[in-house]
């Protein structure tokens, strides 16, 4: 009963108290479900407070620690290999992007497969 009473009076701050009011606190993945699920539930909800309360969700169940997927730093001819592009002929280490082969990213791949450019 306390807890509902609480996530009521969290939801029933301006956006801008709700959101100082979630980085002054560390509220439990329960408080902050119960919070979403009052906000969603009023006759108007606020885009801004539900995705501040998702953002403080997501940090608290911790799914927001997940290492990020490193980027795609691009190809390069393999060792030995070479190949020709729109802008001529590429040689061992090399780097080459979609736009220098006709076919784009589907050629790069089959490229890849086949061990021309890793």
């Amino acid at each position: 009963m306390a807890t509902k009473l609480l996530m009521t009076a969290l939801v029933a701050l301006s956006v801008s108290n709700l959101e100082s009011e979630l980085a002054a606190n560390d509220y439990t993945v329960e408080e902050l479900t119960e919070a979403l699920e009052l906000e969603r539930a009023k006759d108007e909800p606020r885009k801004t407070a539900i995705e501040a309360l998702e953002i403080d969700l997501e940090a608290a169940s911790g799914e927001g620690d997940k290492e990020p997927e490193p980027e795609h730093t691009g190809y390069k001819v393999a060792k030995g290999k070479s190949i020709t592009t729109s802008v001529g002929i590429k040689s061992e280490g090399d780097k080459v992007t979609a736009d220098m082969v006709t076919g784009g990213d589907a050629k790069l791949q089959l490229l890849e497969s086949k061990g021309f450019i890793v």
